[in-house]
């Protein structure tokens, strides 16, 4: 009777382990299920809107001090361009409005001032980026630019894309004249024509027959050999 005793208490020992087991189970998989997933819709960047802020006012004016310092004496003191291209108008906006923010901050940080490039600290470079997109009107915000933001794309003050004017035809170049022995294209004008005259001391005078005939048969094989 004691054996049957405790063969039936261990076993509904054994039941309430098991049951007790697979409620916790249960609710765990039912917190699982309600609790959002790690990282879920944040797998893409919020893209800025085109009246976003890119820096902030005191940021600016710093980079306008840092610009006045590093770059005015190439770019102009109003970024009008100088020894360097201009920084600001049209011109600017076209060129920058299809690259992010890292494409100017290559050419600022890395490769600026003329004579010294990659001197500027980290935050003179972003000041005078923020002075740069301040002066061609891009807004201000209440963050300043910083590297981590520096993969947005720069586009046109207020989001409107100016046109790509196409490229310039070279211009028209006059004919560059050899120099040295070479024959100049008045020579052969010259020759072409049998207009042969000499130059001396009393002005020019022309070439006897046959003197002019043995210049000219002369010139004429000097030519054929610069072909």
């Amino acid at each position: 009777m004691h054996a049957a005793f405790r063969f039936a208490t261990g076993s509904l020992l054994a039941i309430a382990i098991a049951l007790i087991t697979a409620a916790g189970a249960t609710e765990a998989e039912s917190q699982t299920s309600k609790a959002p997933a790690v990282g879920a819709g944040s797998s893409k960047t919020k893209k800025p809107a085109a009246n976003e802020g890119f820096y902030t006012a005191a940021q600016a004016s710093q980079g306008r001090q840092d610009y006045g310092v590093s770059c005015a004496s190439c770019h102009g003191t109003k970024l009008e361009g100088g020894a360097g291209p201009t920084l600001s108008g049209s011109g600017f906006v076209r060129k920058w409005q299809q690259r992010k923010l890292s494409d100017l901050w290559q050419v600022v940080h890395n490769q600026m001032p003329l004579g010294a490039p990659g001197s500027l600290q980290e935050a003179q470079s972003l000041a005078i980026i923020a002075y740069i997109l301040r002066t061609n009107a891009y807004p201000e915000g209440a963050n300043v630019l910083a590297v981590a933001s520096l993969e947005r794309s720069i586009g046109a003050p207020g989001g409107k894309a100016l046109p790509v004017l196409a490229a310039a035809a070279p211009p028209v170049m006059a004919p560059k004249q050899p120099s040295g022995t070479a024959p100049t294209q008045f020579l052969k004008d010259k020759v072409a024509s049998g207009k042969l005259g000499m130059r001396t001391g009393e002005g020019l005078r022309k070439w006897a027959p046959g003197e002019a005939d043995a210049v000219r048969e002369r010139l004429r094989r000097f030519l054929a050999e610069q072909a």
